[in-house]
Formats: C-alpha cells, sequence, structure tokens
C-alpha cells in the first residue's frame, strides 16, 4: 500500500519538471490556468485537461483540433507520451469528438512499445470504446478518466479488481511513472467511493501495516542468518570430530568435508542461502499470521 510518506517523497521528484502542471491537474480539485504555448503537446494536453474538468466544450474542441492538424509518424516523440495520450483520449470520449485520429496515433506508437506501454494502450482504446471493464487493463486509468470526466458511473468490479491488486503491493508499483501517478490518484478515488477509512482501519494501513512489515522482514533476516550460522558451526564441529577420530574414515567423507568448510566453498555457499531462507521465513509469517502480503 502507498504510506503517505512514500506517496509525498514520490511526487516531490516532479514538482520542478515540466510535467508537473499536468500532474497537478490529474491529482488535485483545483483546476489550473491555461498555457499560452501552443505549440508544445504538453502544454496542450493540459489545457485539454483543465478543458475536461471545467466541462469546457468549446475550448476543448480548439485544442483538440490544433492537435488533430498534426500528422505524426512513428519519430514523433510526443506520441509516446502517456500523459499526452491520456489527455487526448479522455477529452475525445469525454466531449464525443470523432475518434479515428487518435486511434491512428496509438496505432503508431503501439508497434514499438513494450508489454506494459502496450496494456497502457489498450486500455485507451477501451477507454474511447466506453469499456472501463476491459479483462487486462490497468483500471486505475479508466477510473481516474471517469473521475476527471465527473461520470459517476463508477463499476464496482473494476474498482474492486484495481483496489485489492494495490491494496498491500509494493510502492512503487510500476516501473512505469504514468502508472505510478494515476494509481495514487486511483486509490484516492476508490477510498472516496468506498467511504471515509474508519479510525481503526487508518491505523492499520499507516500504523501496523508498516510495522509489521519492517518487523517480519527484520525477524526472516536475523532467523535465517542463524540458521546460516548454525549450519556453519556444525559444519566445523564435524570437521573437528574427524580431526580429532582415531578412526580412519574413507576418502570421499573427507572430501565431502573439505568442500563444506573454508578450505572449498562450502561455507561461501551456504551463506549465500541467507536470502532464500530469509525469503521463505517471511512466506511463513505471512501465513502463520494469516497475512495477504502483494510485494
Amino acid at each position: 500500500m502507498v504510506y503517505l510518506e512514500q506517496q509525498s517523497g514520490y511526487l516531490s521528484q516532479f514538482a520542478d519538471s515540466q510535467i508537473a502542471p499536468l500532474l497537478n491537474e490529474i491529482l488535485k480539485q483545483e483546476v489550473g490556468e491555461f498555457s499560452d504555448d501552443i505549440h508544445n503537446a504538453g502544454d496542450l494536453a493540459l489545457n485539454l485537461l483543465i478543458c475536461l474538468k471545467s466541462n469546457d466544450d468549446q475550448n476543448a474542441l480548439k485544442y483538440y483540433t490544433i492537435f488533430n492538424k498534426r500528422q505524426p509518424t512513428k519519430d514523433s516523440h510526443w506520441i509516446y507520451d502517456n500523459y499526452v495520450l491520456f489527455a487526448i483520449v479522455c477529452t475525445v470520449r469525454k466531449f464525443n469528438f470523432d475518434t479515428q485520429w487518435i486511434r491512428n496515433v496509438i496505432s503508431i506508437s503501439y508497434n514499438g512499445a513494450d508489454s506494459i506501454n502496450k496494456r497502457i494502450k489498450d486500455t485507451f482504446r477501451n477507454i474511447l470504446a466506453e469499456n472501463y471493464n476491459a479483462k487486462g487493463d490497468f483500471h486505475q486509468v479508466s477510473l481516474v478518466y471517469q473521475y476527471l470526466a465527473n461520470d459517476g458511473h463508477y463499476q464496482n468490479e473494476a474498482i474492486n479488481k484495481m483496489f485489492h491488486h494495490l491494496w498491500l503491493k509494493s510502492f512503487p508499483f510500476f516501473e512505469e511513472d504514468f502508472l505510478n501517478v494515476l494509481s495514487i490518484k486511483a486509490i484516492e478515488i476508490a477510498f472516496s467511493k468506498k467511504a471515509l477509512l474508519t479510525d481503526r482501519e487508518f491505523y492499520y494501513l499507516n500504523g501496523f501495516v508498516p510495522s509489521f512489515n519492517a518487523r517480519a522482514d527484520l525477524f526472516a533476516k536475523i532467523f535465517s542468518r542463524l540458521i546460516i550460522i548454525g549450519l556453519i558451526a556444525l559444519v566445523f564441529y564435524v570437521i573437528w570430530k574427524l580431526n580429532n577420530s582415531e578412526k580412519d574414515y574413507p576418502l570421499t567423507v573427507k572430501m565431502i568435508v573439505f568442500l563444506s568448510s573454508f578450505s572449498g566453498v562450502g561455507v561461501f555457499a551456504i551463506w549465500g542461502w541467507k536470502g532464500n531462507f530469509a525469503s521463505f521465513f517471511r512466506t511463513f509469517i505471512n501465513k502463520l499470521f494469516n497475512y495477504n502480503e502483494q510485494r
């Protein structure tokens, strides 16, 4: 789950960036000011989001017309900007503009995209088709569109699927900043639609969960190291017993002991297992306390 300090720290990196006004329109309720720069795709996208939030169809048509006069190619950088595409898609869907141009833009940018960005673009296509609950979509994207467009027909299935997927997942959720930003907003929307958290739920989210995760991870690491140290001690005890025994053990036994000692690679290999042991014990702790952690 996104803890408040993590969210604030993550978003602070964009505070002085060129996309800061765009993020403000997505994340904040207040409506910003139009940009006078109609040549920059990011500024045009900002203006479209402002029109979307203020239900300004005339200016939306004005700025969208400027956009769709462009004839993009695969070398046009802005067609790979998910924030720009999101703003255009939302505007087209909200005001029922013709979809052919933006569908062509999405298709041009689709071929060279990785799997995550292809899913984002598939989500854009489904928003254009008013399909907000398509299997495999990033439902946080369509949910944020519905919120910004003041479309109150939220589908509980999509909200619940998205919410449960992100609830205890480690943050940042994705390597793609666009998805992280929209996920933060979508979780906020989901909370508002599911009603405010009770005091107990708020404590669980911002108090118990971080504390439990930190202590469980620490316990798993300590216990895994104790097991490793115990195994190493056992190896040296066997070596000591062999060296001080009057019995002459077979060569194979001596070779095994040698490989398990500092003279071989055994001890170093055993120490290398500590990460796997820690992961195993963390999974055991989760099951012991019936704790559903999606990391």
